[in-house]
């Protein structure tokens, strides 16, 4: 009698919730996706890599409709192995927007994150391997003194500003900086592995991203080209 008078209880609470409009019974399509990237993932290319990546570093799976993105309550397993694809939903939803899920199913279509909507103009591109040649120094000297380049430049005032805490660029010969950035998501302190380079010129491979003339790189391996002649006390 007991456990008939709670269900009722339960039954009850869940009827006047959704009444006042707490919670609403939904049904809908979307793309799994995680809380913290929402539609725009830093693993260009790897939807699905990009969100198992940031759920198990803190975020949440969400499903993304349209532009907006839902945050996602159970089904933990199976939205691990729909990570970046398009699914049918069933559940309930608050007013904040959380889906609290009954089940979650592939749909017969498929799809994924970057087909959901056509690129814009200035998005980021994919990513592209590339070998590239040129200085690490700090970012503040060549964004403000023109004169500096990857050959010509004061030593001692790249390597103050770096042991100071400016951000480390890799500067080409054609004036292009490129942030180093890392393969994993969260993004990675960079710092200590360029530290040992700076005032160097150095060869680097890696994979290559673009957004509205911003530039940045993934590091697969550097090396030093002590060859290339360099003029360290140009002001």
């Amino acid at each position: 009698m007991k456990v008939r008078n709670i269900t009722l209880v339960l039954a009850s609470a869940f009827v006047a919730a959704a009444l006042h409009g707490q919670v609403q019974g939904i049904k809908l399509q979307g793309v799994v996706t995680d809380s913290m990237c929402g539609r725009k993932h830093m693993i260009s290319g790897n939807d699905a890599a990009c969100v198992r990546t940031c759920v198990k570093g803190g975020s949440h799976y969400a499903l993304l409709v349209g532009d907006k993105v839902h945050p996602l309550a159970g089904q933990d397993e199976a939205l691990q192995k729909l990570a970046g694809e398009l699914v049918n939903v069933s559940g309930t939803m608050d007013t904040g927007g959380v889906i609290q899920l009954a089940s979650v199913e592939p749909t017969a279509k498929g799809g994924s994150i970057n087909a959901t909507k056509p690129q814009a103009k200035g998005e980021a591109t994919a990513a592209r391997a590339a070998t590239i040649r040129g200085l690490i120094r700090d970012v503040a000297c060549p964004m403000q003194n023109k004169k500096a380049s990857a050959r010509a430049f004061n030593l001692k005032c790249a390597i103050d500003c770096a042991k100071l805490g400016s951000p480390l660029i890799l500067l080409t010969d054609n004036g292009t900086i490129y942030t180093p950035i890392s393969s994993s998501m969260p993004d990675e302190d960079q710092r200590a592995r360029l530290m040992p380079y700076v005032g160097k010129y150095v060869q680097v491979r890696g994979q290559v991203y673009e957004r509205q003339g911003t530039h940045a790189i993934v590091i697969q391996d550097i090396k030093q080209l002590p060859e290339i002649h360099l003029v360290t006390d140009a002001e």
